[in-house]
């Protein structure tokens, strides 16, 4: 009857710890995915801006949504980029206001080869 007892017991205690651990792996799994999501879209908020650079040779005249869509960008920069993107895309505005569309341009692909390169890092992807 003892046996019986404490084998009801230790059964209970192996199935709550599994229980507990699932859940913090679960929960640890998920926060990664959304941080990836979060990034993700971040670079996609900036795809447009870059294109628009790219394709236009005065983009400022010649798009109306290129604004709005720095903004945009910006803002997402801002909440969910690291430190040191969010410096590159100050750089970045610099040579906007400036309108040094070559600066621009390098400056930006740096970006996209540093949020790709991290993304990878992120996925546990091989460079």
């Amino acid at each position: 009857m003892v046996f019986y007892i404490l084998a009801i017991i230790i059964s209970a205690i192996i199935l709550a710890s599994s229980y507990c651990i699932n859940a913090f792996i679960n929960r640890r799994h998920e926060m990664k995915l959304r941080r990836i999501e979060f990034r993700l879209d971040t670079l996609n908020s900036f795809l447009p801006v870059y294109l628009s650079i790219k394709q236009h040779s005065d983009p400022f005249s010649q798009d109306n949504a290129l604004l709005p869509n720095l903004q945009s960008s910006r803002l997402k920069f801002q909440l969910y980029g690291r430190k040191d993107e969010d410096q590159i895309f100050d750089s970045m505005i610099q040579a906007l206001e400036s309108r040094d569309v070559a600066v621009f341009v390098n400056k930006s692909q740096e970006l996209i080869d540093l949020i790709r390169i991290r993304i990878k890092e992120e996925l546990e992807l091989e460079l």
